[in-house]
């Protein structure tokens, strides 16, 4: 088995519960979920909860172009590109900013045609 039912879990919760994903989205590209929540999902959503809160980017981003990507494609999309504007991006990244914590709007990550 690739992963276990307790990694499973766990990434299906930070992604409907914490994220507000539909499940679709993940339906729809299963493999997000073989990536590490610790080192690769919780980071990345982390920004992207910055950049949602600051207006920076809108609510339908796909679930996949932020978890699939290549950490050099995902660092130049979403942290040196609005690095002027919020400096604490790659802070926030390295986790160095304090825990996730879920804005309060439910975000619709869903995938797109």
């Amino acid at each position: 088995m690739l992963f276990s039912e307790k990694k499973l879990t766990r990434s299906l919760d930070f992604l409907i519960n914490k994220m507000g994903c539909q499940g679709g989205a993940i339906v729809k590209c299963p493999f997000v979920l073989f990536r590490s929540l610790e080192r690769t999902i919780i980071p990345r959503c982390s920004v992207i909860q910055v950049l949602l809160k600051k207006g920076l980017i809108n609510k339908d981003w796909r679930l996949a172009s932020v978890i699939l990507a290549t950490e050099k494609c995902f660092l130049k999309r979403f942290v040196t590109k609005y690095h002027n504007i919020s400096p604490q991006l790659f802070s926030v990244y390295q986790q160095k900013v304090g825990p996730f914590k879920p804005c309060s709007a439910k975000i619709s990550m869903t995938e797109q045609p």
